[in-house]
């Protein structure tokens, strides 16, 4: 019995994305019977599993599906499930780092592996921004800022990312005079600011014009303690 009998599957070839939950209605169109399937795991009525591609490429899962009742079994019902990968969602920022009153545009950097990217929801602090691809904007105070990007692709795979940024000022304190006696005033060459540049470079001379001191990433450490006293 049963032969010819057809299973009613509702959305009977599915796709989906990394992290979805799939599920699938299965019932028999003869009343009484139960629906089975049997694929990657088996098991009786609906099937209902978290889609998992961890590759830059499609991947496709299959079931098989019948009805049994009784003694007797229906024909069989192929589902395939395409799993397509999430996109890999990036920031690019301009300049770098951001400076205080200087115009600074974000840009989506993301990497689409299958489907192009079709849209983008921007967060700076929690407030939207933006639903371009990159927009621009001008802040007005030095400190952090939480920058997020939600990308979907044209298929609906979704992939976000949120970075702190530091905002930097337009330019940094210096100071002219150190006095390396150890009384805790003045003891180091100490710009304000400088942690906002931490690929500066500094060069000292004497007064004759010999370089004394040079460093990459200087971190306001430099005291000047075995030169003589004088202007450099």
């Amino acid at each position: 019995g049963l032969v010819g009998s057809e299973m009613c599957i509702r959305d009977s070839n599915p796709v989906a994305c990394d992290g979805d939950l799939i599920e699938i209605e299965l019932s028999s169109c003869l009343d009484g019977s139960t629906a089975h399937y049997f694929g990657n795991e088996s098991g009786l009525g609906s099937i209902s599993i978290s889609a998992e591609n961890n590759t830059q490429d499609p991947i496709e899962i299959s079931y098989s599906t019948f009805a049994s009742l009784g003694d007797c079994i229906s024909d069989t019902t192929q589902i395939n499930i395409s799993i397509f990968p999430n996109p890999d969602a990036e920031i690019s920022t301009n300049p770098s780092p951001i400076v205080v009153n200087v115009p600074a545009t974000f840009s989506d950097a993301s990497i689409a592996y299958v489907n192009q990217i079709s849209s983008w929801e921007w967060e700076i602090n929690e407030s939207n921004s933006s639903s371009n691809e990159e927009f621009t904007t001008t802040f007005n105070t030095p400190g952090e800022i939480e920058v997020c990007l939600e990308v979907t692709d044209s298929e609906g795979c979704i992939a976000s990312i949120c970075k702190v940024l530091l905002v930097a000022p337009a330019s940094i304190g210096s100071i002219n005079v150190i006095t390396s006696n150890n009384d805790g005033i003045n003891d180091e060459l100490a710009f304000e600011f400088l942690d906002f540049y931490p690929n500066n470079e500094i060069w000292i001379f004497n007064r004759w014009g010999n370089l004394i001191y040079n460093s990459k990433g200087y971190n306001n450490s430099w005291s000047g303690e075995e030169q003589t006293e004088g202007t450099y």
